[in-house]
């Protein structure tokens, strides 16, 4: 079966009955399957391995495509600061990467690769007082 939402991954999760299985929450992913704020706050911090932190284009969330994504915050699409919120109220401490697609990327490297570093860390810096 495909897993498509939260609970699915964590029951794949308990299933393993490893301590190497976690999470990689992704907020695209977590927008695209209708998850709430609420649905995080559930969340332990020893649950999550790794974050990833995105938006998406202004259509609607049946019709997203995985490879088209901005930098966070970039649309307001997905609600960043509800999602990075929620990992501060579990207490998550670990990383968190920004994940755009190549076309947002492709779209600021033609001012080069400072211009494109420069936009991500921007990006960053915004959404990232969100968690604390």
């Amino acid at each position: 079966a495909f897993v498509h939402d939260l609970a699915g991954m964590l029951r794949l999760c308990d299933a393993l009955d490893s301590p190497h299985a976690g999470l990689l929450l992704d907020s695209f992913h977590w927008h695209c399957a209708g998850e709430t704020v609420a649905d995080l706050e559930r969340l332990t911090p020893a649950r999550v391995v790794v974050v990833h932190v995105n938006d998406a284009p202004p259509i609607p969330r049946e019709a997203q495509v995985v490879g088209e994504r901005a930098l966070p915050g970039a649309t307001g699409v997905v609600d960043i600061a509800g999602f990075m919120g929620a990992l501060k109220t579990i207490g998550y401490a670990g990383p968190v990467t920004c994940e755009p697609m190549a076309s947002a990327i492709a779209a600021l490297g033609a001012s080069g690769d400072d211009e494109v570093l420069s936009q991500v860390s921007v990006s960053l810096d915004a959404i990232l007082p969100d968690a604390g």
